[in-house]
């Protein structure tokens, strides 16, 4: 299965089975993967086994180049793995349903810090392809793990894959601003209550 629907699939299973490895396995694993953040696939020969091994032959390329559904994958796994550290297994900081947008809008906790979040935020939807967008996600990931705050990376390796498209990347945008939002304007609503 490709496409979109075969990185649902495939990071889904992947992240579960990393969940459910014993305490040693599990801490190594992420050590391993957080080596590749900020790195293309292939580049760190070590990380091929996590990555390829249940991978379906059809997200693969026969020419050794990363396709779409590889790139997106790999692009997730790697910052899911920098998201985890610090946290225990119990501990889950990939949730389903934990928009990347909403997820943001959730490091806010003063009026002070909404233009420096929103400016990060920001940095992220001006990002001209997935290589450009790892960056500023980094320091978001880091700013998520710090507060204990999940986010759906499944739907994150999704958005990666369909980011690659030009066409898409308006739509992806938008959707990370509405969940932005959305999130500001419910604290706000909050608030004045």
């Amino acid at each position: 299965m490709k496409g979109r629907t075969g990185v649902r699939n495939y990071m889904y299973k992947t992240i579960e089975g990393i969940y459910g490895l014993r305490d040693a396995d599990f801490r190594s694993t992420m050590a391993n993967l957080r080596r590749g953040v900020g790195h293309e696939p292939g580049e760190i020969p070590e990380l091929l086994g996590y990555l390829l091994m249940s991978m379906p032959e059809e997200m693969m390329d026969s020419r050794g180049t990363a396709t779409f559904e590889l790139r997106a994958c790999y692009a997730a796994l790697t910052l899911f793995a920098m998201h985890q550290q610090g946290h225990s297994q119990e501990e889950r900081m990939s949730k389903e349903g934990a928009s990347l947008g909403s997820a943001v809008a959730r490091l806010i906790g003063s009026d002070d810090e909404f233009s420096r979040v929103q400016g990060r935020f920001n940095t992220i939807a001006t990002s001209d392809d997935l290589t450009e967008l790892q960056y500023p996600l980094r320091t978001i990931v880091r700013m998520l793990s710090d507060k204990s705050l999940p986010v759906d990376d499944v739907q994150m390796a999704e958005d990666f894959y369909s980011y690659q498209f030009i066409e898409n990347r308006p739509s992806i945008r938008l959707k990370w601003g509405q969940d932005f939002y959305r999130t500001v304007n419910k604290k706000e609503d909050k608030k004045d209550e």
